[in-house]
């Protein structure tokens, strides 16, 4: 009988905790200005304090900036327009070399090394912006990564929102 008891009472004690988690996420991305990307992005994320929801956001910075390059590859081999492809080349080196950074962020938000990863996060935001950009400068062809481009800024947002609460506290 006791036995059942310790399991209904762990049980209780998961979904509190879970609960808990999900309101600080909620409550967190409520500060920035995409809210519903943020919770989105984040809902998955079980944090206890801001430091790990935003080492959680930086993760999911790289694993998008990782998808950003991924994708720019794919379009390159199906773009039958020269003009795309040599954008898309533009767009997938702007992602690669700050993903790499970006991977490398877990370590560096561990050390404190805030000047890094604000570095960082700035050449994302900057890299995703070149890629608009280059797309932008030959107006014949419409960008098929701008739906991306947009959401890796707005994520990019987020995680400077939660670094800024942080300096704040």
């Amino acid at each position: 009988m006791s036995s059942k008891f310790f399991y209904f009472a762990l049980f209780l004690a998961m979904i509190s905790t879970s609960h808990q988690a999900s309101e600080f996420v909620t409550q967190s991305c409520a500060k920035t200005l995409f809210k519903d990307l943020c919770t989105t992005a984040l809902e998955s994320s079980s944090p206890t304090d801001l430091e790990g929801l935003t080492k959680d956001a930086l993760n999911v910075l790289s694993t998008n900036g990782t998808e950003r390059v991924k994708l720019s590859s794919e379009l390159q081999e199906t773009a039958s327009d020269p003009n795309v492809k040599e954008v898309l080349v533009e767009c997938s080196k702007a992602y690669e070399g700050v993903t790499k950074k970006l991977k490398d962020s877990a370590a560096a938000f561990d050390s404190k090394a805030y000047g890094d990863l604000t570095k960082w996060v700035t050449a994302a935001m900057t890299g995703s912006q070149k890629c608009s950009e280059a797309f932008k400068a030959k107006p014949d062809i419409t960008s098929p990564l701008a739906a991306a481009n947009t959401e890796y800024n707005k994520l990019c947002n987020i995680v400077f929102a939660f670094f800024n609460i942080l300096a704040k506290s």
